[in-house]
């Protein structure tokens, strides 16, 4: 089972440019459904990007990454995992150990990373260089090609 990072999730926006090498994963996204989890700290993330858009005085943008992210929560449902207290305080252990390594991952990416290391949970991300650091399971479907959808 995976645990899909923001850059993963982000892909399928209505704003952005789907490449080949994406609708391959897309397809397999929607294969694997049912065995895919999100980080509330993604949605965090997309909000974020959402509100940006407003900032910057793009409200129709905005309005479709939002109607975009309200079908997404709602596909994930219960599959959105919170940050709880363990989740937060191996955040921080996973941080402090990058950071040894000399990485430096940000907030986000060791939430996310602590979120998948607690439940077991494979990361799904183009962002080796911050998950690697951090020593949890991770896999780029942009180099390795997508996974197998667990049986």
């Amino acid at each position: 089972m995976y645990l899909v990072d923001t850059n993963i999730l982000s892909q399928g926006a209505p704003t952005k440019e789907t490449d080949l090498a994406f609708r391959d994963l897309a397809d397999w996204l929607e294969a694997a459904a049912d065995h895919l989890w999100l980080s509330v700290v993604t949605v965090a993330e997309v909000m974020a990007g959402i509100e940006r858009s407003m900032i910057r005085g793009e409200p129709r943008k905005a309005a479709r990454l939002r109607a975009w992210l309200d079908v997404v929560e709602h596909l994930y449902g219960p599959r959105i995992l919170p940050l709880d207290r363990d989740a937060a305080r191996l955040t921080g252990i996973l941080s402090a150990r990058a950071q040894m390594r000399g990485a430096s991952p940000g907030f986000a990416d060791a939430a996310i990373a602590a979120t998948a290391e607690l439940r077991g949970l494979c990361v799904l991300t183009r962002n080796a260089k911050d998950f690697a650091p951090m020593g949890v399971a991770f896999v780029n479907p942009y180099e390795s090609g997508v996974p197998p959808i667990p049986g």
